[in-house]
């Protein structure tokens, strides 16, 4: 499913994931349902997840959280029906789950904000994954345990076929928080070792995310660190490379917002300019900085319509084939992504896994009964197969079209490639004045 959804799914760090530990995963949860997907499925490790007991209501998810072995908890907003004394009993038979499966030496995986959210920075911590480890450690003495931060990436999250990345942080030894857990005389006591380990865990979260005051910081941050890294890497790096040089933007951003306030807000504006103008003519900056020489323009265009004609007879037969539920997915998405943009992605997959299989089984029945079996099976055959092909076919035609696009304008409009071409040098300059500021400093 992952494979499918994204074009690009990165893992970076995984070798750090002990495996002769118990383990304590802890991301961060801005994509609804994608985020333990992503966290179950590229990992060398096969956590048990806690959720929300309201989950297990979703008639179609109910059975993959049964698969997965997740852990019910009941939230006190949750607890319709329930009373406080059910309610906590309930909890403590998880927890116990939870506990055991630490002591066994296996891995529980959760994330403790508590909800999925659409925000560019992490939420404040609920104290849950703390109490876990420390409840487990202070039940089973000997307990080998290891918390392990790990950092979810989308370039555009809601997005069908965009890119992915899982971080995964410096793995944490919470011996001191277990030590003084157990060593704690009263409930104060222990509500204090709990809110240390609950901001240690939060140290390491920070670590491995990108974390911003507003959308709008996010935006040009994002944008300052494309065109320093397009200055001497390729035009599409990998999101790991990405997000690193997002970070140390971010870095110097906050060191110039105390040191050198009035520069920076000058170079600042003029990526918002920058930035606001490429979106306007909807082009990206790697289109402006291409040099579409002909041999270049000829040698792409060679390649695409090969492709696109190699992919035309199966990929017009899978377009036919699912149109229907394309379009039911994304009506049903689209509406729900403007309720909550972090559970886009997730009704994409529930409505997919459901609506895909529903009309390629009932066009196989319907084929198998008007025209005997043999064509039915053919049929049940070429729903997904001619899907994907359908797939690729449209990603190549877009990405076609979208560089025809920009070459016209830009060929067209030759004025206009130059001034972009100027704006960019300009601020890219600024950029490196900056930075060599900075490093004058340290």
């Amino acid at each position: 499913l992952l494979g499918i959804f994204f074009r690009g799914l990165e893992v970076s760090g995984a070798e750090r994931i002990p495996r002769d530990k118990a383990l304590l995963l802890v991301a961060n949860h801005v994509n609804g349902l994608v985020d333990p997907m992503l966290v179950l499925g590229p990992l060398p490790v096969y956590p048990r997840f806690l959720g929300k007991n309201t989950l297990w209501k979703i008639p179609l998810l109910w059975p993959f959280l049964a698969l997965a072995g997740v852990i019910p908890v009941t939230r006190q907003q949750d607890q319709s029906g329930m009373d406080d004394a059910e309610r906590r009993r309930a909890n403590d038979e998880a927890f116990a789950r939870a506990w055991q499966v630490l002591a066994d030496g296996g891995a529980i995986a959760l994330f403790p904000e508590g909800k999925s959210h659409n925000e560019p920075s992490l939420q404040p911590l609920k104290t849950g994954a703390a109490r876990i480890a420390l409840e487990a450690a202070r039940r089973h003495p000997g307990l080998d345990l290891r918390v392990v931060p790990i950092g979810l990436f989308f370039d555009r999250k809601q997005k069908f076929r965009s890119r992915a990345l899982v971080e995964v942080g410096e793995p944490f030894d919470p011996a001191p928080e277990i030590a003084a857990f157990r060593a704690a005389e009263g409930n104060e006591e222990q509500v204090a070792v709990v809110r240390q380990l609950t901001e240690r865990i939060d140290d390491a979260l920070q670590e491995v995310t990108l974390n911003h005051p507003s959308w709008e910081e996010a935006r040009l941050v994002a944008r300052a660190a494309e065109l320093w890294g397009r200055s001497s890497g390729p035009s599409e790096p990998r999101m790991a490379e990405s997000v690193a040089l997002r970070r140390q933007v971010v870095y110097g951003y906050r060191r110039l917002e105390e040191e050198r306030p009035a520069e920076l807000a000058a170079v600042v504006e003029a990526v918002k300019e920058y930035d606001e103008l490429l979106q306007s003519l909807r082009l990206t900056d790697s289109q402006v900085t291409a040099e579409y020489l002909p041999r270049n323009v000829l040698r792409f265009l060679g390649w695409v319509l090969v492709d696109l004609l190699l992919l035309q007879p199966l990929a017009g037969v899978g377009t036919i084939l699912n149109l229907l539920p394309f379009q039911l997915v994304r009506t049903i998405s689209h509406r729900a992504g403007r309720k909550s943009p972090d559970l886009e992605a997730t009704y994409k997959l529930l409505a997919s896994i459901v609506l895909y299989p529903l009309v390629w089984g009932g066009v196989a029945i319907g084929m198998g009964v008007t025209w005997g079996w043999p064509w039915g099976l053919l049929a049940l055959a070429l729903g997904p197969l001619s899907g994907w092909m359908a797939l690729r076919f449209h990603e190549r035609r877009g990405s076609l079209l979208r560089e025809v696009r920009a070459f016209v304008l830009l060929r067209d409009r030759g004025e206009l490639q130059r001034r972009l071409q100027k704006e960019r040098q300009m601020l890219l300059k600024a950029l490196e004045t900056l930075a060599a500021g900075l490093l004058s400093t340290n």
